[in-house]
């Protein structure tokens, strides 16, 4: 009546609750990186063809639904940092990826196969990629997200 619009309570109540992102947080020095990780994001370190390391997680079968956070009303207790500092193999890639990627990652790798040969270089045909691998039901229907590092 009288053609007011009234707002959604789902709104206001997301509001409340505020936003909330994993986090990964990587720095290379001569020989070494280092990273702090709050989440499911993960850091891979690939050397000679070969999966050198794997942060925070290191199983497939690790990741849930829900995952430690980062977020902007800040609980009681905060979350778990969990941190790293490796060597740094020369010719090394770090691929950082997003908790559907990464899951994907490490499944794969666990099945033997090598996932960073796999991965597509960017553009269209990741976009193609991605759908394929989802279509296939072996990369979960979330936010996929890719970042190479050059050391």
């Amino acid at each position: 009546p009288g053609g007011r619009v009234r707002p959604c309570g789902g709104r206001i109540a997301a509001r409340a609750k505020g936003s909330a992102a994993s986090l990964l947080v990587v720095r290379l020095t001569a020989g070494r990186w280092e990273a702090l990780s709050v989440g499911d994001v993960c850091c891979f370190v690939v050397a000679d063809d070969r999966l050198r390391y794997a942060f925070p997680i290191t199983r497939s079968r690790a990741f849930g639904d829900r995952p430690s956070l980062v977020t902007t009303r800040m609980p009681a207790r905060r979350p778990p940092l969990v941190r790293t500092r490796e060597p740094l193999p020369e010719g090394a890639r770090l691929l950082v990826a997003t908790d559907a990627l990464a899951r994907w990652f490490l499944a794969e790798f666990e099945r033997g196969g090598k996932p960073w040969g796999q991965l597509p270089e960017g553009g269209d045909p990741a976009a193609a990629w991605v759908a394929e691998r989802r279509a296939a039901g072996v990369l979960a229907d979330d936010d996929v997200t890719l970042v190479e590092v050059a050391p």
